[in-house]
């Protein structure tokens, strides 16, 4: 009888232990597209008790009595803690952590958290490049990333700046390659600053395990902003500002030009205090030239779709007349979620720019004698002893180039 009572017994524990620990499973989905997500951490509250999603973003767990609670945690989305109570089956929708996406950098066909990258990778946030007005990204890069060298050629508006990442190259051209969005590009200059949502420059040499030869000066990784769940932003943003030359160079006026001359050449002036004092550097040069810059956008996104759409008007003009930049970029990115395993979606940009090229008038402004007027008194353009007469250079130039450009690209993405 006892024997009996003690198998009962130990029936009854087992049943009772059984009953203290049942199992919960689920799937982990992104709320941005619906998709699973594998390699979720999803850990039993206050215990160091934990699984992880398999390809299918399913997982299985054992929760004990008075475990109330599952965490679920993956880089670049925000953590979600579920109370559990008597339910078997939780399923869950992570969100985008756009903080936390701050901390992983692009590089090449993956992404890394930005604390194990060594120097060799740099990562500027799309807020730090429209902070100094520029017309291009390439500008705006200037003083930003350690290590990378940018100059200007000219002063003309719109002349792209020279980059150089890892020095001088022997191979002829010793420029870095754009990704954008994935396309591989020669000049960004069609693409406005506050449509890039990062920029990541890959500096050592790896990046010919990549982008091959082509990416032994060095890459540049641009990608470029999306519509956010949750968010339907409206940006609207501008800026003005002029230039001014804050120093030319100091030449001597008509009498002492003509008192020089004079030395060299006796009896070229014969009544000094008479000749004409003309200034070829205000001349040619503006007091101030403006630049504008206008920019705005709409973003959005629900569970099946996003969308982003920015246009942007830049003017530049130049401080030697006729020379200017004039563009306007327009940029889309759309994302359509079509069935629960095929996406579709677009990365398009398109600029029309016009660019003026002022007459070469500097040097010439430079030989020009003092001495020598712009204009006859009938108004007709004089001629000037040294060299041309620089504004009727300036006159007589009509360099304008137009031109409309395009970069993006329409994708399908099939999940099995």
């Amino acid at each position: 009888m006892r024997r009996i009572l003690y198998l009962i017994s130990l029936i009854l524990l087992a049943t009772v232990v059984q009953a203290q620990v049942h199992t919960i499973k689920g799937k982990v989905t992104s709320a941005d597209d619906s998709q699973p997500m594998p390699g979720v951490n999803v850990i039993v509250s206050g215990t160091t008790k934990g699984s992880v999603t398999d390809l299918e973003g399913a997982y299985s767990i054992e929760v004990a009595a008075g475990e109330n609670s599952l965490s679920f945690t993956f880089v670049g989305y925000q953590n979600q803690i579920i109370t559990v109570g008597q339910r078997t089956l939780i399923d869950v929708a992570l969100l985008v952590d756009v903080t936390t996406l701050e901390d992983v950098v692009i590089v090449g066909y993956g992404t890394q958290k930005k604390s194990d990258l060594t120097g060799a990778v740099s990562s500027i946030r799309g807020s730090d490049l429209t902070k100094i007005p520029s017309f291009s990204a390439e500008q705006a890069l200037q003083g930003k990333v350690a290590g990378v060298q940018v100059t200007s050629n000219t002063g003309a508006p719109g002349s792209p700046p020279t980059i150089r990442i890892r020095g001088v190259g022997t191979l002829n051209n010793s420029s870095p390659i754009f990704v954008v969005d994935g396309v591989i590009l020669d000049d960004i200059t069609l693409l406005n600053s506050s449509d890039i949502e990062s920029m990541e420059v890959l500096k050592d040499a790896s990046a010919t395990a990549i982008y091959g030869s082509r990416g032994a000066n060095g890459v540049i990784i641009i990608t470029t902003k999306q519509g956010k769940i949750g968010k339907n932003t409206i940006t609207v943003s501008g800026d003005y500002s002029v230039q001014h030359l804050t120093k030319q160079i100091s030449l001597l006026s008509g009498q002492e030009f003509a008192k020089v001359v004079n030395e060299i050449n006796p009896g070229t002036f014969n009544n000094i205090s008479k000749v004409a004092n003309t200034d070829w550097q205000n001349q040619i040069f503006n007091d101030f030239a403006s630049i504008q810059n206008y920019q705005a956008s709409v973003s959005g996104a629900t569970d099946k779709s996003s969308f982003y759409f920015g246009g942007s008007y830049y003017k530049q003009q130049g401080i030697i007349s006729k020379s200017s930049y004039e563009r306007i970029s327009i940029k889309i990115n759309n994302t359509y979620q079509v069935a629960k395993a095929i996406r579709l979606g677009n990365n398009l940009t398109i600029s029309p720019d016009q660019k003026g090229d002022g007459a070469d008038v500097v040097p010439v402004a430079y030989r020009a004698w003092p001495t020598s007027v712009p204009y006859n008194q009938d108004g007709s353009f004089a001629e000037v002893r040294g060299s041309g007469n620089p504004i009727a250079a300036t006159a007589y130039n009509n360099s304008t180039s137009n031109r409309t450009r395009g970069v993006g690209n329409v994708y399908a993405e099939v999940t099995m």
